[in-house]
């Protein structure tokens, strides 16, 4: 019954907004051809914030003139619930001065009641993992491409959470699990990634292939000494006129001392669709999921996904029998025929649960 009710709550959202941006894309493109702008309610309910309404959107234009440029783009959202928990989420990413130079932040204050199953890839449901906390988190990039396709970069992340109430989850009074009272990370970091997409929001050739090394230590202001490495590999292809396959394998390490929400957590709205984020949390995570898109008709797509990953302390104690699935569709609308912007719905299954997911661009 759940799952008809967020699928049938998310549907009607997704045709509302349909109907919505349609009428904005075109008084918006009489005014300028530069500047685009989708904005979009949206109302949902879980058993953790109760009822919660917000609204979000996107805003993408040539930050440098350049009409063959890639387009530059601001996400957010924002929402509230009527448990007084709320979030707020800004990501720029800017190409500048002929896309030599890419800025990338990503800012998120919220409070909100989150999950903490434990730590490993054999944590069990036993309905007492929520727990409230207050946070402040944003992270930004700066790159400089020095080859062609190829960037080099500089990362400045910091995240401040506090543990408002532990709730009922008593794995949280464990005093040797670094984090369970909150808690400052301060880090500085590099990146390297190589991007040959011809299109950022909707690819049908070429790959990105990002780097990414996040160095968190007392010396700069942190509670915690750790390192965090990422891997995110992706490949498309064209199969055939409208049938496209995508690719991505990604990596995540953590080493050191970290806080117990910093470690590598499976699951979310683009990656091990199906789990809720954080359902299982170690220092080493690994997903491998491939997306098959086709355009249907007019302005419509469909998706079928497939993926697996898992988490482990160690690289080398990544087993195939505890490897877990993810699975599902989607559906998908065209609102931007030129620049191939996206509006998806995505329903996947993962272990023993599933997700609706509701989203501007593709998962990958």
């Amino acid at each position: 019954m759940n799952l008809l009710k967020y699928t049938f709550l998310l549907v009607l959202i997704f045709y509302c907004t349909i109907d919505a941006s349609d009428i904005e894309a075109k008084n918006d493109s009489t005014e300028s051809d530069s500047f685009e702008y989708l904005l979009f309610p949206f109302v949902f309910f879980s058993p953790e914030t109760n009822l919660a309404f917000g609204g979000g959107g996107i805003a993408y234009f040539k930050a440098d003139a350049n009409p063959l440029g890639k387009p530059s783009k601001i996400t957010f959202s924002a929402y509230y619930t009527i448990n007084q928990q709320y979030s707020v989420d800004i990501i720029p990413q800017i190409y500048l001065w002929r896309e030599k130079v890419f800025l990338s932040v990503e800012f998120n204050y919220s409070k909100a009641i989150d999950k903490f199953f434990g730590i490993g890839n054999k944590t069990v449901d036993n309905g007492i993992e929520d727990y409230e906390h207050l946070n402040l988190r944003f992270t930004t990039n700066i790159s400089y491409k020095v080859y062609e396709n190829l960037q080099y970069g500089i990362i400045y992340q910091f995240e401040r959470r506090s543990i408002k109430d532990k709730l009922d989850n008593k794995l949280l009074d464990d005093v040797n699990l670094l984090g369970s009272g909150g808690g400052v990370s301060s880090g500085i970091g590099v990146s390297t990634f190589w991007d040959t997409r011809d299109n950022i929001f909707f690819p049908s050739q070429g790959g990105l292939y990002e780097i990414k090394a996040v160095f968190s230590s007392k010396a700069l202001g942190s509670d915690f000494n750790y390192n965090n490495y990422e891997f995110n590999f992706r490949r498309y292809n064209t199969l055939t006129e409208n049938h496209y396959l995508a690719f991505q394998f990604y990596l995540n390490m953590v080493r050191g001392y970290p806080q117990f929400y910093a470690l590598a957590a499976l699951g979310g709205q683009n990656i091990m669709r199906g789990y809720y984020e954080g359902r299982y949390r170690d220092n080493n995570y690994f997903s491998i999921q491939t997306e098959y898109r086709v355009k249907l008709f007019w302005r419509f797509g469909a998706v079928v996904f497939l993926g697996i990953g898992d988490v482990a302390d160690r690289v080398s104690n990544f087993k195939f029998k505890y490897l877990k699935p993810s699975y599902g569709a989607g559906l998908r609308y065209m609102m931007d025929e030129d620049d191939k912007l996206n509006l998806r719905i995505d329903l996947g299954f993962g272990k023993n649960g599933f997700g609706v997911y509701f989203s501007i661009e593709e998962a990958f």
